[in-house]
């Protein structure tokens, strides 16, 4: 007694130097819980505790005072910046201590918040470098690309002749400067052979126009192009470092290109790119004094700076005004005008799929938030008794808020600094995952530049504000009396409780998205990896050889391709063809068709892709006869079909036998029906096609890479038993065959089409790792909520067991909570898949968004883990020893 008279009458003494009206404060409670911790102090070390515990807490009290004493000067005092600087370095060094005593749980919410952080400005890196970020060329808003515009079929193509280039040129009120270039596919000799380099051939002044300029040497003169200065190149910094020993010495240096001596004049900074991310090589064409000596472009872009205070609606209403009366001025036909384009870019279903990895991310990122603040209000629980002291020695409820905001923002911090790690790693694997298809076209280089850095800040800044905002709530609501009465054990408030609970359903219900996505995904890639693409592919050697231009008309092409087939056959014991893969965008048949069972009825003009072949392609390729035959040398007009082609044109009956037409074409006859086949493109899609016998299509439209030399690409088809062993072999039979042909791809058909579904592939890939993710902090989140509630609940256990209940009726009751949350973060992420449903659609092949297996098998995962998540507090649960509590007590 004498004891606690003292102690008291020590405590008194200090209160009175606090101001008056704060004296309240260190009331009946802050008095109590002072006693009762130096009770306990002697209880448990004797008076060597006493005394230690005593002096701590006198300190304690006296920082109060002093604290409250600070607060109640006069505010011109409290205003300044010294006070404010004070308070908030006291405010990070209690949070720092908090922290660092939180030991492994402050460790593992930063690196849960640095995984968070650190993907999702991954994926912001890619995303701002393809789709956001502005061109890095000088005005990038005012320029323009132009395209011509077929009125009648509502048609966007490329191509300008030049007489039309120089048309638009005079339209200077809209185009003070308009310059203009080509794709190109230069023949690069050097050390390591014959290569095909992607480049451009571009007219001088467009990097001027553009405002870059190289990073050595120099860029093209107003001069350049013309006749005698047109053989001079500019190269990229990866082709001057890979095959002229560097930027530095590569200025001077002569290529030889397409037959030709060209000096480098300058090399391009690493990170440019244009016309897309492939070109290499440029090379200068004056338009207006054409050069004699190298080949004239065939189609070419026009590239635009749009005048000064000019809308881009406005010069687009402008553009389409003009362009047919300029088109029929420069040769061109009535009925096609001009339409404006923006520069670089991306394809829609490359767009489409970095939208989804975009939701992906952010759901990613909020499953992390709710995750690290069910940790902080574990933690914080555990800490009641420690916050109602701070409350009961005067810190005000904005304290405690304050105290708990500044604990998230050094966790968020610290996950900034992790973040940016994971960052740097996350860009440099997806510049190596992303199919070449979704980054190619884009003009900004992926890398981890300033405004990834600024968005990790502010993500930092979000993750510290919704992973905090609920713990500070929490410990605004502390009560010191509910504390005591709990006899100092730790308690929760029913607001924590609630809060960990909804934001449990909050990461289940994500992760049921997550999961039904990535499961989505994988189906499509696991469907398009496993198909049949209606032909064999075994041991199937693909050789796509460029024809010079001395292969100038069709003929002597197609009998040049005929004896180099003769030439391969049997190498190896080898089998070959030429005609391209099957669905392979090789000719396109573009018309109005019309079929002999419907005279006179045309339908809308379709592009339809066709192949010349001879007439063992089918045996070679392994391409299924389903009806009919293969044509023959005997047959007028024939041609084979697919499946689609015929259900399509001929719905009524079997298309065998009869005819169609394209336009006011020959009258074609159908022979055969094949199988359908997969296309080997990114879309897969099994498309309608005709196969036409070697030399007999003269109306198609040849797509073909655009070279300086190579006038025609022919793709041969070799069935070798050696396989991929046999390529070289091949490419010596066709150099030896005629050393100016050039062998611009070989590959294994296998690989081409394994090239093409990589972007499902790369998208199943980061989805199923950001499911995975979600689910594994779901998973923890579930178990950290239950694990919290079997704490609480002990006693109540206790007695219930000691009361009769068996261990598993408490089980039960724990199993039954747990499962109710899962149940209901299950129900909402469902509702939410089929509210998004639509976002997926373009990304699937040949399936629907709302996919029950999919869907049933990400709940069917979900339930499991949420079981395993509830089973071992369950099982904790049931081994309440109730003597145990009574003892403790």
């Amino acid at each position: 007694m004498k004891a606690e008279r003292l102690l008291t009458s020590v405590f008194k003494l200090i209160v009175r130097f606090a101001p008056k009206t704060a004296r309240r404060d260190f009331g009946v409670d802050a008095r109590a819980t002072y006693i009762a911790a130096c009770e306990r102090a002697f209880q448990s070390r004797g008076w060597p505790g006493l005394v230690r515990c005593a002096l701590a807490e006198w300190a304690d009290v006296i920082r109060a005072v002093l604290t409250v004493r600070l607060e109640t000067r006069p505010r011109a005092h409290i205003a300044s910046p010294r006070i404010w600087g004070v308070r908030l370095w006291r405010d990070v060094r209690l949070a720092a201590r908090s922290l660092r005593t939180g030991g492994l749980t402050t460790l593992t919410a930063a690196l849960t918040l640095a995984i968070g952080i650190g993907t999702t400005a991954a994926i912001f890196s890619v995303l701002d470098s393809i789709l956001w970020r502005q061109v890095p060329f000088r005005d990038p808003s005012s320029i323009v690309e132009l395209a011509n515009f077929n009125v009648a079929q509502k048609m966007t193509y490329g191509g300008f002749r030049r007489e039309l280039i120089l048309e638009w040129r005079k339209q200077t009120d809209l185009f003070p400067s308009l310059e203009a270039f080509e794709h190109a596919s230069f023949v690069f000799t050097g050390d390591r052979g014959t290569q095909m380099i992607p480049g451009a051939v571009i007219t001088p002044e467009l990097f001027r126009m553009l405002g870059v300029a190289p990073a050595t040497g120099r860029p093209f003169g107003p001069v350049d192009g013309r006749g005698g200065t047109a053989q001079i190149a500019i190269v990229s910094t990866e082709f001057a470092r890979e095959f002229l020993g560097g930027a530095g010495p590569a200025i001077g240096r002569e290529l030889t290109l397409d037959g030709r001596r060209y000096g480098v004049v300058g090399v391009m900074p690493a990170t440019f790119r244009f016309p897309s991310g492939l070109e290499q090589i440029w090379t200068p064409f004056d338009i207006d004094r054409p050069p004699t000596e190298v080949p004239q472009p065939r189609g070419m872009t026009a590239v635009a700076r749009l005048a000064s205070g000019m809308r881009r609606d406005d010069a687009e209403r402008q553009v389409r005004a003009r362009g047919e009366g300029l088109n029929v001025a420069a040769g061109g036909r009535q009925g096609t005008t001009a339409a404006l384009m923006g520069t670089g870019g991306v394809d829609e279903a490359s767009e489409r799929s970095l939208q989804v990895l975009t939701g992906a991310v952010c759901f990613l990122f909020l499953i992390v938030c709710a995750n690290v603040a069910n940790i902080t209000l574990s933690r914080s629980s555990a800490r009641a008794r420690d916050l109602a002291t701070c409350s009961a020695l005067g810190a005000a409820p904005a304290d405690l808020g304050r105290l708990a905001l500044f604990e998230q923002g050094l966790l968020a911090a610290g996950g900034v600094i992790g973040g940016a790690v994971l960052a740097w790693a996350g860009v440099a694997a997806a510049a190596v995952m992303l199919p070449e298809a979704m980054t190619s076209n884009t003009l900004n280089v992926i890398d981890l530049d300033s405004r990834t850095l600024l968005f990790l800040m502010a993500g930092g800044v979000v993750a510290a504000l919704l992973s905090g905002l609920a713990p500070a709530f929490v410990a605004t609501r502390t009560s010191v009396v509910s504390i005591l009465n709990s006899g100092g054990r730790a308690g929760s408030s029913t607001a924590a409780n609630r809060f960990r609970t909804a934001l449990a359903i909050v990461e289940v219900s994500v992760s049921v998205l997550l999961l039904v996505g990535s499961a989505l995904m994988t189906r499509t890639f696991l469907h398009r990896a496993l198909e049949d693409p209606g032909f064999d592919t075994a041991n199937l050697v693909s050789l796509r050889v460029g024809f010079p231009g001395r292969y100038g008309d069709l003929a002597s092409r197609d009998r040049a391709a005929l004896d180099l087939v003769a030439r391969l056959q049997g190498t190896g014991g080898a089998s070959s063809t030429v005609g391209g893969l099957p669905s392979d965008t090789g000719l396109l048949s573009f018309g109005q068709f019309e079929v002999d069972s419907r005279l006179g009825v045309r339908t809308e003009p379709l592009p339809v892709p066709v192949h010349e072949v001879p007439p063992d392609y089918f045996d070679v390729v392994g391409l299924r006869l389903v009806r009919g035959r293969a044509f023959t040398a005997a047959d007028e007009s024939p041609v084979v079909v697919n499946e689609r082609f015929a259900k399509k044109f001929f719905p009524e009956g079997d298309a065998l036998g009869h005819r169609y037409r394209v336009g006011d074409g020959v009258w074609r006859t159908i022979v055969g029906i094949v199988a359908d086949t997969s296309a080997a493109t990114a879309g897969g899609d099994r498309r309608i096609e005709a196969f036409y016998p070697l030399g007999a299509v003269s109306d198609a439209y040849r797509p073909t890479l655009r070279s300086s030399s190579v006038v025609d690409f022919r793709t041969f088809l070799i069935r070798a038993p050696q396989g991929r062993a046999a390529i070289p072999a091949l490419t010596a039979v066709v150099q030896a065959f005629d050393p100016s042909l050039v062998v611009w791809k070989s590959a294994m058909v296998e690989d081409i089409l394994a090239e093409a579904i990589a972007r499902p592939r790369a998208i199943f890939l980061l989805m199923s790792v950001f499911a995975g993710i979600g689910l594994l902090l779901s998973t923890a989140g579930l178990y950290t909520v239950l694990s919290h509630l079997v704490s609480q609940r002990r006693r109540e256990f206790g007695v219930r067991l000691a009361l009769g209940a068996s261990a598993s009726q408490v089980r039960r009751s724990v199993l039954a909570r747990g499962l109710a949350i899962a149940l209901a973060g299950v129900t909402l992420g469902l509702i939410g898949t089929v509210s998004l449903a639509g976002t997926m659609r373009a990304l699937l092949y040949e399936m629907s968004p709302i996919d029950p297996a999919s869907i049933a098998g990400a709940t069917l995962l979900v339930g499991l883990t949420a079981l395993f998540a509830c089973w071992w507090p369950a099982r904790s649960a049931g081994r309440v020893d109730p003597s145990e509590l009574l003892r403790a007590d």
